[in-house]
């Protein structure tokens, strides 16, 4: 059973979408405001958030600064953010997706909870997915790792027969190669990291896991050029 966080200053409105949850058994947390719902948060194993993105002023936090809470606590947990679209605009919607939300609904649409119970569930049959995509981007990237090692392997041996056909030890000649080149290959890869993380201005554990993903590929793009 899903444990959804659900953050909605407007009590009657918040009782009705938490009831219809309730009923379509999953497991919900409610709270009214920001220093509740991180309390809430940190004592529970929270799958879902579903946040008000226009918090009172009163309580001196946003949405958005409520999820930023959530995700550096637990960058798996995902969001819906429940809003007017006279404050639904173009930059806000833009740095929620940065954050990772996963849907934008409208309060005043007259199909609100229908269109709320459908976002909830649809979170809850794509973690599956998504869990399927990780494990078939590991299998890719190792994959295409060890086609790189070994085509390097095989140029190495290559030019280690040729230094050999002018009198060099072939052995000594070969772990010469093979170090020197290795220690480039982590290099390069260690710079493209940094210069990554220096443009995003992301995190080292956000370049481990969204940057490295697209690495092979930018590698290989730039070796056929």
């Amino acid at each position: 059973m899903k444990t959804i966080l659900f953050l909605e200053d407007n009590k009657e409105f918040a009782h009705k979408c938490v009831e219809l949850l309730l009923s379509n058994n999953f497991n919900v947390k409610y709270a009214d405001n920001p220093e509740k719902a991180k309390l809430l948060f940190l004592e529970n194993k929270i799958d879902i958030v579903v946040i008000d993105l226009m918090l009172p002023p009163s309580f001196n936090i946003e949405g958005l600064d409520f999820y930023r809470f959530v995700k550096s606590n637990n960058d798996n947990v995902s969001a819906i953010f429940i809003t007017t679209k006279s404050f639904k605009t173009t930059e806000i919607v833009a740095e929620a997706m940065k954050l990772g939300a996963f849907d934008f609904l409208d309060k005043e649409n007259s199909i609100f909870l229908d269109k709320l119970l459908f976002s909830v569930k649809n979170i809850r049959k794509n973690k599956p997915r998504l869990s399927d995509n990780n494990i078939k981007n590991s299998i890719l990237i190792i994959a295409t790792y060890l086609s790189l090692l070994i085509i390097l392997f095989g140029v190495l041996i290559f030019v280690a027969y040729l230094i050999n056909l002018f009198g060099f030890p072939f052995i000594e000649s070969f772990l010469i190669i093979t170090t020197v080149s290795i220690s480039i290959f982590v290099v390069v890869i260690a710079s493209h990291l940094v210069y990554e993380s220096k443009i995003k201005e992301e995190t080292w554990s956000n370049i481990l896991k969204n940057r490295i993903v697209n690495f092979p590929q930018i590698l290989i793009e730039k070796i056929m050029r």
